[in-house]
């Protein structure tokens, strides 16, 4: 062997010594995390040490390394001794996060030397800590519905409630108030949250855009045009005038028609009527079309054709164009 390899050998030991004397506590534990420096032969030269441990590894050959029993943390004192912490409960005193986790779940914390829950957190009746959640929020358990003066809500379909129907969410979504229905009085929108798409006005009534059920449970979607969706006639008349839901859909009543956002009662081209707007289907026909003396005419100035009416001076511009057409074709005859 060359000397230079002979002195390489040399550097490195030197190295990896100084490396190990100079350690961290905090990288000791995290070496001693399952077993010791200490050997041992049985049980009980591992209790001289500390309490809660065991020999591990040993058998008629060789020896075996100190280790610490289960639920039990092993922390080193120095490089030679060690201890076995075990767990702690809310308020018990701790060293290690570990102590306190093992009882209160990864929830809790050792703060200033003693076991609590961590912040946003809170202890469940179960002696456990758990993440608090808001309610509407998503919950994984009943246990996450933490509310004021240490009372608990339910976790239905992933979302915190409250514990009884006729409750709904305070202002401050960690506790809970009496709902109130339509028509109920009321001083906060919240508690007419009994009732989807409420508020209140000194009573729960249904938001803009919504109107009352026939049994004044719900607040059902007011339709904006015809041929919306519908379940009761409201939603329909509520917006278009005259309206009524048949077959599910916002239409007009047989012999009325729809004119912009209302129905009015239909009336054929000279036949009788009550106002302009029972002549036409559209209501820029109106400049074309009105009711005079009880019957459907034409204005004046405009021309009656099969089909209706039409102003005179489209009438003479359509016509000289089909007259200079007729020209030009008799021309190349």
């Amino acid at each position: 062997m060359s000397s230079t390899v002979v002195y390489l050998i040399v550097f490195v030991v030197s190295v990896v010594t100084v490396v190990c004397d100079h350690l961290s506590d905090s990288v000791l534990e995290q070496l001693m995390a399952i077993n010791s420096y200490t050997k041992c032969r049985v049980d009980a030269d591992c209790a001289k040490i500390s309490d809660h441990t065991f020999c591990f590894g040993n058998d008629a050959d060789k020896d075996g390394y100190c280790r610490c029993k289960e639920n039990y943390d092993m922390v080193s004192r120095n490089k030679t001794f060690f201890a076995c912490l075990g767990p702690a409960g809310l308020g018990e005193k701790c060293e290690k996060n570990m102590q306190c986790q093992i009882v209160l779940t990864e929830n809790s914390e050792c703060a200033n030397s003693v076991c609590r829950c961590k912040n946003g957190a809170h202890l469940y009746k179960d002696g456990r800590c758990y993440v608090s959640v808001l309610l509407g929020d998503f919950c994984r358990g009943s246990a996450n519905c933490w509310l004021a003066s240490n009372q608990f809500g339910n976790c239905v379909y992933g979302k915190c409630t409250c514990k009884f129907d006729n409750e709904v969410p305070g202002t401050d979504r960690m506790s809970c108030v009496h709902g109130k229905k339509i028509g109920e009085q009321c001083e906060s929108d919240n508690q007419c949250s009994l009732t989807e798409n409420t508020q209140c006005k000194t009573v729960c009534r249904c938001s803009p855009g919504f109107v009352m059920s026939r049994d004044q449970t719900r607040c059902l979607k007011a339709a904006t045009r015809f041929n919306d969706v519908c379940l009761e006639n409201d939603q329909c008349s509520a917006s278009l005038q005259g309206s009524i839901c048949l077959s599910n859909n916002c239409t007009c009543d047989i012999g009325f028609h729809s004119l912009d956002l209302k129905c009015v009662k239909t009336a054929s081209f000279g036949g009788p009527c009550s106002n302009s707007e029972e002549c036409v289907r559209d209501s820029s026909h109106l400049e074309v079309i009105h009711c005079n003396n009880g019957e459907c005419q034409c204005k004046p100035g405009a021309v009656n054709e099969t089909l209706g009416c039409t102003n005179r001076s489209n009438f003479i511009v359509q016509n000289s164009f089909v007259v200079i057409l007729l020209g030009l074709v008799l021309k190349f005859l």
